[in-house]
């Protein structure tokens, strides 16, 4: 129930009043995974967590990496939180998403009842409910803490087919033991059985195959039970218990792998693996990772938002053009002399993956990732002391009304304005 977990709450929130306001997006980031995304996993190894509470845990870890410490702050976050939780490899931030985790840790324990370990409370559930009563998943029994745990059953047949001992732990007609799931592949013939819920034991002791329906069946379904006898056929029991293989090739359970299948795999553009993989500080690799998603704040993304401003023009060149994303850091004046003084032209692409990919062929070096991600973080860093320190890209402080320096980058950069 709700209120058994509060104590988990409260820990997590006092944990958010401790975060500083300080730290970058990267540092915020670490926090998160290392902090707020660590305190519920004792709990979400044996327990399956309610969803309210997962969601008031996800409100804590957003507050952290979007508004810092301040849990009244209405600041909204930059990308949602989907993004967010997806693996970095899918694109995303790699934010532990609560739920799945929960259910990849809670598989475990079905993993060691169908491949029987020699545990007491393994040996009891078996010899309790199980003994001469089908298997899981047939009708509910046991305590709430199994219940919770057979409502898994799905995701772990999902990862797991059977390699067949004593067939005790194995279903004719829901699990894989041939070359797909009877159920599935014979649905005429599975209208006619008699009972659905039969183990490949008791198949086995059947005196005869066609026993296990109702006579007379169909033509299709005849056909389909000509094909399943040809099947059964090939099936030697012994009298080991079952095992269970998964779909990453080996018969050992693995969390990690069973919370990675479950977040499936994405067709996403190589250049986020670039990203990752690069020497960058974490703090310029996530503001690139905003950066390719788009989401920066950026004039034009808080007109978006709704946000008033006495103006949505760029402020780092003549034209009065609004300030998107491409235009910020690819077609401004300020922009182009930047990247033309590495030797790049910018690209006239408006996507940021596709723009990254021709800006890392001009440099054509080993470290140009590098070279990429440090360029767009020191024009967006130019652009925010212009506008809110009142430092020219010069390097020379001075209000923003005042008339130019003689000589300065920025009237070189901008030749109209003299």
């Amino acid at each position: 129930r709700k209120e058994h977990f509060l104590p988990l709450i409260q820990r997590i929130q006092r944990r958010l009043s401790c975060s500083s306001n300080f730290l970058s997006q990267a540092g915020r980031l670490e926090l998160v995974n290392s902090v707020f995304s660590a305190l519920p996993m004792f709990f979400m190894c044996t327990l399956k967590i309610p969803k309210t509470i997962i969601k008031e845990i996800d409100i804590f870890r957003k507050h952290c990496l979007w508004r810092g410490n301040d849990i009244n702050s209405k600041k909204p976050p930059l990308i949602a939180w989907n993004s967010v939780t997806q693996r970095k490899v899918n694109g995303g931030l790699g934010v532990l998403r609560l739920e799945s985790q929960n259910e990849a840790l809670l598989i475990k324990f079905l993993h060691k009842f169908f491949n029987h370990s020699d545990l007491p409370w393994v040996h009891l559930i078996w010899n309790n409910y199980y003994l001469s009563r089908g298997l899981p998943g047939n009708r509910s029994v046991g305590s709430f803490w199994w219940k919770s745990i057979v409502k898994l059953l799905p995701n772990f047949k999902g990862l797991a087919t059977p390699v067949i001992g004593n067939g005790r732990s194995i279903s004719f007609w829901d699990d894989q033991w041939s070359q797909g799931i009877p159920r599935h592949i014979f649905p005429q013939l599975f209208s006619f059985a008699k009972n659905s819920k039969m183990t490949i034991k008791e198949v086995n002791d059947q005196e005869q195959f066609h026993d296990l329906f109702h006579l007379p069946v169909s033509d299709q379904a005849f056909d389909q039970f000509l094909v399943l006898k040809g099947s059964w056929e090939q099936i030697v029991l012994n009298d080991v218990h079952d095992r269970w293989k998964y779909i990453w090739g080996s018969d050992k359970f693995s969390s990690q792998k069973a919370y990675r299948s479950s977040m499936g795999q994405m067709q996403t553009h190589p250049i986020y693996r670039l990203v990752w993989k690069s020497k960058c500080q974490p703090k310029h690799r996530v503001f690139y990772w905003l950066w390719l998603k788009n989401r920066l704040n950026t004039r034009n993304m808080l007109r978006r938002r709704n946000m008033e401003l006495d103006s949505y023009s760029c402020e780092n060149c003549l034209w009065q053009r609004e300030e998107t994303l491409y235009h910020l850091f690819l077609r401004c004046n300020f922009a182009k002399a930047c990247w033309n003084s590495i030797g790049i032209t910018p690209p006239r692409i408006s996507n940021p993956e596709e723009a990254s990919v021709n800006l890392k062929h001009q440099l054509n070096v080993p470290f140009s990732m590098e070279i990429t991600i440090l360029m767009t973080w020191s024009i967006w860093k130019s652009r925010n002391e212009w506008l809110f320190s009142n430092r020219d890209p010069s390097g020379l402080r001075r209000s923003r009304t005042a008339p130019l320096p003689a000589g300065s980058r920025w009237r070189f950069l901008h030749p109209k304005r003299q």
